[in-house]
């Protein structure tokens, strides 16, 4: 994995269906992210995912591995998603901590536009 791309290429896979259609199946890239950044608008919500990694001291450089642009009625509908499936993981597996801490300063360069 370097700079959180875990496959950044696309996979295509081809299949035939019942009918003898040939089907195109292509699946997205695959990247770790261990920060998000947000922006709002009127019309849209942007999610910037970025791997962060400490460079020195308290000062942190992100890189920014991909965006996601949604309408908000479609971010309320993620929010629940995932709303739901982290009280799921906390059933099974325990609370999970509440990270308090303010965020870290960034290297001039690396800030958000």
């Amino acid at each position: 994995m370097q700079d959180g791309i875990v496959n950044n290429q696309p996979q295509q896979a081809f299949r035939t269906d019942s009918g003898g259609q040939h089907i195109l199946r292509i699946d997205p890239p695959t990247f770790y992210a261990n920060n998000v950044a947000l922006k709002t608008s009127i019309f849209d919500m942007t999610m910037v995912f970025g791997v962060m990694a400490e460079v020195q001291g308290d000062v942190l450089a992100v890189t920014n591995v991909a965006t996601v642009i949604v309408s908000p009625q479609h971010a309320k509908a993620i929010a629940a998603l995932l709303t739901n499936h982290v009280e799921e993981y906390e059933r099974q597996f325990g609370a999970l901590p509440t990270p308090l801490s303010p965020p870290a300063k960034t290297l001039p360069g690396n800030e958000e536009n």
